[in-house]
């Protein structure tokens, strides 16, 4: 069973979708639905609202991904730190491979 803890969110099946997919859309409009196939969570759709938010916040969020990754490894002895310029131009650079690769 599929328990989802995020209040204003909704679950529906791919079945649900397929048969009202207007429906979908318009609930999406105002809450985050999380679809499901054989009970298992297998996407989500949002309104433009908050797909507007994700893509605000996306690159802040992979910013945190690779200092945390970085910390870890200096925290590990696996790395050294970086200076602010060499550690711009790395994830500068990161960045744009995955902007290359969308």
């Amino acid at each position: 069973m599929l328990i989802i803890d995020a209040p204003g969110a909704a679950v529906v099946t791919t079945s649900e979708v397929k048969k009202d997919l207007p429906g979908t859309f318009k609930l999406a409009k105002e809450r985050r639905i999380y679809v499901t196939a054989d009970g298992q969570p297998i996407g989500g759709i949002v309104g433009m609202a908050t797909m507007q938010l994700l893509e605000e916040f996306l690159p802040d969020l992979e910013l945190f991904a690779l200092a945390s990754s970085r910390l870890a490894a200096i925290r590990a002895g696996e790395d050294a730190l970086l200076d602010e310029d060499d550690f711009r131009a790395r994830a500068e650079a990161r960045f744009a491979a995955n902007e290359s690769g969308r």
